[in-house]
Parts: C-alpha cells; structure tokens; sequence
C-alpha cells in the first residue's frame, strides 16, 4: 500500500519533469534522431494489425492451461489453472509499449534479438516482424506457453524465432543457442532484483556500443525500481530512458552519460 501510494506521487511527478516527445532541447544528435525517428513516428504499420488479431484470438480462448513458476509478483497463478485470455489480458504486453518495441526495433534493425519471458508471444510478433532478418531468441519456463507462442509463430510464418524452454538463468549456463553478441534484448517475465541484475551482467558480457536493452515493469515494485535506478547509475551505461513504466538503456561510445524521462 505504502508503494503504491509512493508510485502515485511519483507517476504526477514523471508527468510535469519529463521531456516531451518533440526531440526540443535535446543537444544529443543520437537522443535527437531516436526521438523524433522513433517515439514521435505515428504511423499505422500493416505489421500491427495482423498482432492485434493474434491478440483477439488468444482473448477469445477459453483454453485452460496449466502455468508453472513465473517469478516474483506475477499476475498469472503459477502451477495453476488459468485461461489463455486470462494470460493475454493480465501477462501480455499493452499495445502501447508493443508498438514502441517495433519501432525501436525497426530502426536500430539488429542482427540478434533476446527476449526474456515470451508468454503468449505478442512481443515477440512485434519484434520479429520489424526485424525479419534477425535471428530472435525467445525464453520461456512454461511449456504451454512456449507450445501457444510456438504455433502463433508457425502460423504467421516466422521463420527468424527459436523458441526455448526453461529458466532463464540455466538457459543462459546450458545453452549456446543465444550466442556471443547480442544487439537487441528485451528483459521481461522475472520481477526481482537479484534475477534482473544477474541478467543484466550476463548480457552485457554478450553486448557491443551498439546494443539496446529494454526493460518492462522498472516500477513493479520497490526492488525493482532499484534494480532500474543501479542499472541507469552504472558507469558502462551511456544513456537511459526512464519511460515510467519501461526502461531503455545504451552503451554507446561517445558520448556523455545521460539519464532522460520521456513522456509516453
């Protein structure tokens, strides 16, 4: 009670202290470009519409699915039974911040993309629609969920996702699917400290100066608040943007460090 009456207070202050979405008074030339190729771009892509029906689809399913351990503050009962719509209404990213991912992925178009917490998929469809050359890896500790996504991808046709099942940190000592370099990943579906930061430090040893982090929920709860606040702090990070409710963080040689808000 006491966080969210702090995050209330805290969200009215985002809203007067942080920048608009107009690129004005920005004197970095790459925050610059990023705002106004990225986060002012209103167009309707053809990609989203295609999302959206996936979306419809999954929230109009009444499928029971058994979900196992999906980590700290989750909305979805974990070793339980829970309905597909249930997942998509409370476990799958807003169109909002789905559109943001596309366009950022559009953009910067990495190479190689990790998403940690795929859920039912959605995500990763605007991800990997944006970027259809790369090579996107998709974790995942439920089975069902990763057996759901699985057949979305099937359906659509996308050939550039490997789906992998199982937790994210024996995923990352086990497997040499995700490789060494990373430019694009999307930490999501854990809400702890301790797992975002361990996550943090693996991927950033897979980083070059030109990879993008994303961060979903940096306002969950009050660890993961710090969690988003160290990471910003930290001395290899050139450049973070706190969205409120998601953060983007880069390593960009240079330039000063930086730490902006943005409205969105």
């Amino acid at each position: 009670m006491r966080y969210r009456l702090k995050l209330f207070i805290a969200y009215f202050v985002y809203l007067f202290s942080s920048r608009r979405k107009k690129g004005h008074g920005i004197h970095s030339p790459f925050l610059f470009k990023l705002i106004t190729a990225v986060f002012s771009d209103q167009r309707e892509y053809g990609e989203y519409r295609v999302i959206c029906q996936q979306r419809s689809l999954f929230l109009a399913s009444n499928e029971v699915i058994s979900i196992d351990d999906r980590g700290a503050g989750s909305k979805i009962k974990a070793n339980g039974g829970s309905t597909v719509k249930d997942v998509a209404r409370h476990a799958s990213i807003q169109d909002k911040k789905g559109r943001l991912l596309f366009k950022l992925v559009r953009f910067f178009q990495p190479s190689s993309i990790v998403e940690f917490g795929t859920s039912l998929g959605i995500s990763t469809l605007y991800m990997a629609m944006a970027a259809p050359k790369a090579r996107l890896v998709t974790i995942e500790a439920s089975g069902e969920l990763v057996r759901l996504s699985s057949e979305s991808f099937d359906k659509l046709n996308l050939t550039n996702v490997l789906s992998v099942n199982g937790e994210f940190k024996k995923v990352l000592e086990n497997s040499s699917s995700i490789g060494n370099h990373v430019e694009f990943v999307l930490f999501d579906g854990c809400h702890t400290m301790e797992m975002t930061w361990y996550l943090f430090e693996k991927m950033h040893s897979k980083s070059t100066v030109s990879t993008v982090f994303v961060f979903d929920d940096i306002r969950w709860s009050e660890e993961m608040e710090r969690v988003w606040k160290t990471i910003a702090r930290d001395p290899r990070v050139t450049l973070s943007i706190d969205l409120f409710s998601l953060g983007l963080v880069f390593f960009r040689s240079g330039m000063a460090k930086q730490h902006v808000m943005l409205k969105f």
